[in-house]
């Protein structure tokens, strides 16, 4: 009688488990051996690709991929560019910053977890490799330095590693099965690596061939009544062929002789769209109607009941990436035609310019191990070739099996892959992934084929793999050292791991040794296995280098365009100084476009960050506390920063070392010298490179960062600040360079009977004349020579404000408010007399006869951002002065630029703009005419004064020191006069004349304190002019309401 057990109400077996935790109990306890391995190698795989994941900088391309990834999760901004390659890396990203936020950890995490699916996957490829093959290649997939390392970079190749894998599993197991399910699998991993990156189409020109090939050599070979599995290597042809074919209309332009990529994506596009889709359904009719023409050359009824639904599906989904959800339909023209468009037109630019071993020569270095089983595995392929080809073996099989297809296709998919991307122009350290792959699977096979003829289930054959394995590793380690070089502690030091490593590896080997000696079976193949351990243990060495150790390096082969490890220095400093500012500070960082990658990626969402542009850098950028500068604009920007910042160089990007590619034939000779072979071995296990280090490292962009001097202490606390830009003692300081003037006299109220406000402005004209500009009053006053007063023009006037002004002539021709000023600061006169006066808040030059009378005005108030728009506009013009030929040059200060007028206000050349290169200006006050026609300029806000030629070339400039004109104040504007030989300007608010050579040398300076009378506050020197005929220097004293005059001195060697 049987016994029938029922559940409970709650679900309770009555042996006392639960139904759901009894399922999963028994489940783990079917669990084997070989489970719980692969288990454990995926779970170590997934730690290796998570340890340490957010800690290195983002490379370039790195931060490319992860801020675009953030913008659809920002705001759903995505148009697919065929430069930024397929969609599918972008949204995934998108997704996952959703769920985990947006940083470096989580910008990898998804490349992680499809290089552990990777590993993880060739658990179904047992029935392909054999249950020791697919253990293996999970193996040397787990410590593929290539694969580790590219699975912890933000990159498209990982994706399209794993669905070649889906890819090729799918292919054999529906050739090897006839399962529909497969032909799904090999359709959608198809799809998914087209739309990662364009580099599929290599893998998918491997399958397809193979596939044709194959298909048709089977039905070749049965005249007519094929096997099924030739059949079905029909049907996977048909489906790639059918799938892929609206891509392939850039090689329909090639054909007949035009260019792969559009011009534009207009209509062009969307007709090559339309036929290459329509070419794609008309296929998947023609293959259905020729099925019943010739079966056997069409594939079989599973093919064609599915095509039609597989291309409708894989165009949906491809579409649905390309156009962002079809929000953006251009991305209909640039994913189908201009994706391998682009990538095939880009094979002849040749990014990298790496020569034709460029992938054998990374194999060596990083991949030794796949390749050493490749080389293993040729003899073995020809055994089994010739085992499998001989005639009472073909009789044999059935229908169904296809003896060579699995080592024949991975033996294509490696010559394929080596043959294409060497042939390929673009040369990349990240496509090795796509070599490695197909490498190790093959290698795989062949081992795994091999182990099953070695006796290695006994403990003794196992243990003595293992010890060979590490003997071999130590002997290996051991040609790194070299011994007995020297006497000192460190080559001692050296000789005794040389030792140490030498008699530890025989000791190791001693065992196999022994026995191979002796005769004994199996221990010269056993020599072997351990000689792969060995490379096995030298190939976690070196991943374990590159991915933990020196991740950041570009001692490494592996990396190219990479983030260097002062990138995340740089942001902990940047960090620490907004911490020391006030809360609510404003723009508080600003970075121009040579660094935006990676700062783009890092400042994202940061609203206290700013970009600007360095080409044309403004005084503004002044406000920051910090700035950031790539070395291409460093000295546009230098002259803004030189005074209040502290600046430091750090690394933004680097190359690899790549003396590799001038090798040739000479290169090998005294290849095996003690010291060329110590050269090898270094970059071979150390990626030491003989003369270079890491400070001084040749193949690197530079970037400067600039922090205020006040909140450099910060992050730099050392008493010399670690600056690019030295600081010198201040010259100013230097008592050798004090001069004693002599005072000649001081022309104020008292003198000239003329009560001055805020003398600005002071030139020299015909007879020795004193032309003075009084901010304040208004009013322009003419003296003579000994002091008089000869005449006076002007008053206050806003013409802004009409109400302040008045009419000269009342119905006369003038406007209202000619003849008056808005706080006018330059005058000079011509040789006739004639007097031009810069109107400085009214915009605008105006000119009076020699008696005084108003004759002309011209120029208009236009916004200081907006010159352009009238040529004649002007902002705050300050300096004026009158050439030799008669012409009259203003500087239009506010639009940091000068302008050249005729006498009458016609305009006759812009010299200038804004910036911080030659003949570019921030804050040009002084214009003096020098000789041969040259201008010397106040370029205030960049610390210098320029020379300009009279064909308005830039000459040179004298770079004034950091003490002079350091600030913003209104009345800080230097005016600059000629001595004999040199240069003497104002520096206001330090009460100085400075004088200068015309080579730049400064000569002197006089401290005009000296002339300080009591009662009165510091002098404030603005204006300045020399008077030749009584050789004395006149300066306007804006503090103090007067004039000063002083005897030209005797300066120490004025250059001539």
């Amino acid at each position: 009688m049987s016994t029938v057990h029922t559940v409970g109400a709650a679900g309770r077996h009555p042996n006392g488990e639960t139904g759901a935790a009894g399922r999963w109990g028994s489940r783990l306890r079917s669990l084997t051996f070989e489970h719980w391995l692969w288990v454990s190698l995926t779970l170590v795989a997934l730690g290796m690709r998570l340890v340490g994941l957010g800690d290195r900088a983002l490379s370039h391309d790195e931060s490319l991929h992860a801020l675009y990834s953030w913008y659809i999760t920002d705001a759903f901004r995505y148009s697919h560019d065929p430069m930024m390659h397929g969609p599918f890396l972008f949204h995934v990203n998108a997704l996952l910053y959703l769920l985990f936020g947006a940083s470096d950890f989580t910008a990898r995490l998804f490349p992680a977890l499809v290089g552990t699916a990777t590993v993880a996957v060739l658990w179904w490829f047992r029935g392909i490799l054999g249950r020791r093959g697919a253990l293996l290649a999970a193996v040397l997939l787990t410590i593929s330095p290539s694969l580790l390392f590219h699975s912890r970079y933000i990159r498209n190749d990982i994706y399209v590693a794993l669905c070649s894998l889906l890819w090729a599993l799918g292919l054999i197991r529906y050739v090897q099965t006839g399962f529909q399910r497969w032909l799904y699998l090999l359709a959608s991993s198809m799809l998914v690596a087209l739309v990662s990156k364009e580099n599929a189409f290599i893998t998918g020109a491997i399958f397809g061939l193979f596939s044709l090939c194959g298909a048709g050599w089977g039905i070749w070979r049965t005249r007519g009544a094929p096997r099924l599995a030739a059949c079905r290597l029909a049907d996977t042809a048909i489906v790639m062929g059918v799938l892929v074919a609206p891509f392939l209309v850039p090689f329909a332009l090639i054909l007949v002789g035009r260019e792969p990529m559009p011009v534009d994506y207009g209509s062009q596009s969307t007709a090559l769209v339309v036929a290459g889709l329509l070419g794609g359904i008309g296929l998947v009719g023609a293959t259905g109607f020729l099925r019943f023409l010739r079966p056997a050359w069409w594939g079989t009824p599973v093919t064609h009941r599915n095509l039609p639904i597989l291309f409708a599906g894989f165009w949906f989904v491809a579409l649905a990436f390309y156009t962002n959800l079809f929000s953006a339909v251009s991305g209909i023209q640039s994913g189908v035609v201009g994706s391998l468009g682009y990538w095939l037109e880009q094979q002849g630019v040749m990014r990298g310019g790496q020569p034709w071993f460029y992938y054998p020569y990374l194999a060596l270095l990083y991949e030794f191990l796949p390749l050493a089983l490749l080389a293993a595995s040729v003899p073995l392929l020809v055994s089994y070739s010739l085992a499998k080809s001989s005639p009472g073996r073909q009789s044999n099989q059935s229908d169904n099996e296809v003896p060579w297809l699995v080592p024949g296709f991975l033996l294509i998919w490696t010559i394929g892959s080596y043959a294409g991307y060497t042939v390929a122009g673009e040369k990349m350290p990240w496509l090795m992934v796509h070599l490695v792959l197909p490498t190790v699977l093959l290698g795989s096979w062949a081992i795994s084929k091999w182990l099953s003829t070695l006796a290695l289930d006994s403990k003794q054959a196992i243990v003595a793999c293992v010890l060979g394995g590490a003997g071999f590793a130590c002997w290996m380690f051991a040609a790194g050292r070299t011994p007995l070089s020297d006497s000192d502690r460190e080559a001692i030091r050296e000789t005794m791991q040389w030792l140490s490593l030498v008699v530890g590896g025989c000791g190791l080997l001693a065992p196999l040794a022994v026995g191979l000696v002796q005769g004994r079976s199996g221990h010269g193949r056993l020599l072997g296995v351990s000689a792969g351990l060995a490379l096995g243990i030298l190939t976690l060495h070196v991943a374990w280098n590159l991915a933990y150790v020196r991740y950041d390096s570009a001692r490494e082969y592996l990396v190219y365009a990479h983030g260097t490890p002062d990138v995340k220095q740089v942001l902990a400093d940047i960090k620490a100084v907004r911490s020391a500012l006030p809360e609510g500070y404003g723009s508080t960082v600003l970075y121009d476009h040579e660094v935006s990658w990676p700062m783009a990626w890092y400042f994202r969402d940061d609203e206290a960050v700013q970009l600007y542009d360095g080409r044309s850098p403004t005084a503004d950028l002044q406000e920051a506390p910090v700035i950031l500068a790539g070395a291409a604009i460093a000295p546009n920007i230098r002259p803004l920063v030189r005074r209040d910042y502290v600046t430091r160089r750090f690394r933004l990007i680097w190359w690899p070392e790549e003396s590799y590619k001038e090798f040739n034939a000479a290169s090998l000779q005294g290849v095996f010298h003690r010291d060329r072979r110590r050269q090898w071995l270094d970059r071979f296990l150390w990626r030491e490179h003989s003369g270079l280090t890491e400070e001084a490292w040749p193949h690197v962009s530079y970037f400067d960062m600039h922090v205020k001097r006040d909140l450099a202490p910060v992050i730099w606390p050392s008493t010399k600040f670690p600056t690019i830009y030295e600081m010198t003692p201040d010259p100013m300081l230097n008592s050798e360079l004090d001069l004693q003037l002599d005072l000649a006299r001081v022309v104020d109220a008292s003198w000239a009977q003329v009560e001055l406000a805020r003398p600005l402005g002071v030139s020299v004209g015909p007879e020795g004349r004193r032309v003075v500009t009084d901010g304040d009053r208004d009013i322009v006053s003419v003296f003579g020579r000994n002091g008089e007063l000869l005449w006076e023009v002007g008053g206050h006037c806003d013409i802004a404000s009409p109400e302040t002004c008045d009419d000269l002539d009342g119905d006369g021709p003038f406007r209202l408010g000619d003849g008056q000023f808005n706080e006018p600061w330059g005058a000079a006169m011509d040789a006739n007399g004639r007097l031009f006066v810069a109107d400085t808040w009214n915009h605008r030059v105006q000119r009076f006869s020699p008696d005084g009378r108003f004759e002309l005005a011209w120029g208009a108030a236009l916004d200081k951002e907006l010159p352009n728009r009238n040529p004649i506009g002007l902002y705050g013009p300050r300096g004026i002065t009158v050439e030799a030929h008669g012409s009259i040059v203003v500087a239009d200060t506010g639009h940091h630029r000068l302008l050249r007028f005729s006498p009458d206000g016609v305009l006759l050349a812009e010299i200038g703009s804004s910036g911080t290169g030659p003949a570019q200006f921030q804050e040009p006050v002084a214009v003096l005419p020098g000789a041969n026609g040259d201008l010397w300029v106040t370029d205030t806000w960049n610390g210098r004064i320029q020379r300009i030629s009279g064909t308005n070339v830039p000459l040179g400039e004298i770079s004034v020191p950091l003490s002079m004109w350091s600030t913003r104040y209104p009345d800080d504007k230097p005016f600059v006069g000629a001595v004999p030989g040199g240069l003497v300007v104002t520096d206001p608010l330090n009460s100085r004349l400075v004088f200068f050579g015309l080579d730049g040398e400064l000569l002197g300076h006089q401290d005009l304190t000296a002339f300080q009378e009591a009662g009165q506050v510091p002098p404030m020197p603005v204006g300045i002019a020399v008077d030749g005929l009584t050789e004395t220097i006149v300066v306007a004293d804006a503090a103090n309401s007067r004039l000063l005059e002083l005897r030209l001195p005797s300066l120490p060697s004025a250059s001539q």
